[in-house]
């Protein structure tokens, strides 16, 4: 109905619901096959950077890494012009579940406090929590789990 009536955002809006309603049941293949429509849909490419931060999310669910990071970063570059802080928070997160992924933890480190230095900024509880959990992931697998614990 909305693409009869030409309401393109919110097909945007509803594929990309429908794209996060796929993923938490697990269903990868359907989530990424309504995150690529979206990325269709979207021709002003106002939504770029959130689809390509869900498809990351989906690709690294599936273990593929090297696809996860190279949507995370398209997903952030998007995001620095025009700024936008409080969407680069969840893409540098993400930048920083695929670090630990590969075992890369003092990269996840990295990603994880900028993430954080982000969402104090802008003083968002969600992506505050968000980031703390994952920074003590990566500073516990460091060996350092008295710090974790303090976080």
């Amino acid at each position: 109905m909305c693409r009869e009536l030409g309401f393109l955002m919110k097909i945007f809006e509803v594929l990309n619901c429908l794209v996060s309603v796929s993923f938490c049941q697990g269903d990868l293949a359907q989530a990424y096959a309504l995150a690529e429509e979206s990325l269709r849909t979207d021709e002003t490419g106002f939504y770029k950077a959130n689809t390509l931060y869900l498809l990351g999310k989906i690709v690294l669910q599936q273990g593929d890494t090297a696809r996860a990071r190279a949507f995370a970063e398209e997903s952030l570059a998007c995001l620095k012009e025009p700024h936008h802080p409080e969407d680069m928070c969840w893409s540098l997160a993400l930048l920083g579940k695929v670090a630990f992924a590969e075992g890369n933890h003092s990269a996840a480190q990295a990603f994880y406090k900028e993430s954080l230095a982000i969402a104090r900024e802008l003083s968002y509880q969600p992506d505050i929590a968000s980031a703390l959990e994952g920074l003590a992931s990566a500073v516990a697998s460091q060996g350092e789990p008295a710090w974790a614990a303090r976080l």
